[in-house]
């Protein structure tokens, strides 16, 4: 009986993980998107390639995930889109950062850099270094 409270306390606390992991992720995503659209224009697939990548794959966005952002940043003028055939009947659709979205990262970027530090200052991130996932402690 006791074993069976246990996987069911495990399995508790693996969904509440994975809700924050997800909380935290969706926080990032549209600056991080905007971050790669500052430095090229990039298609759905690409933006989530090269998120992955660039986080050594702390960071990947399932499958349709980036369309929520990438809409609303759409309808708030942030980016544009257009429209790229492949071949004779498929397309591409790339993103494009215009100026309002370039000041909107640059405000999200700040707003990050002092939630990062009032979170570490306030939960001592630089003597939790134990706790680290091992992908940051190589």
């Amino acid at each position: 009986m006791r074993y069976n409270l246990i996987v069911k306390v495990g399995v508790l606390e693996m969904a509440m993980i994975d809700n924050i992991q997800e909380n935290v992720r969706r926080g990032f995503t549209e600056m991080l998107i905007l971050k790669l659209l500052s430095e090229k224009d990039m298609y759905v697939y690409q933006i989530n390639q090269e998120l992955e990548k660039r986080t050594d794959g702390l960071f990947k966005i399932k499958c349709g995930s980036s369309y929520g952002p990438l809409y609303r940043m759409l309808s708030r003028k942030y980016i544009s889109e257009r429209k790229e055939f492949v071949g004779d009947k498929r397309f591409r659709m790339y993103y494009h950062l215009l100026p309002e979205g370039l000041e909107y990262y640059k405000k999200l970027k700040h707003e990050c850099w002092l939630a990062y530090f009032g979170v570490s200052k306030m939960i001592n991130l630089a003597d939790d270094i134990e706790n680290q996932p091992a992908s940051l402690t190589k």
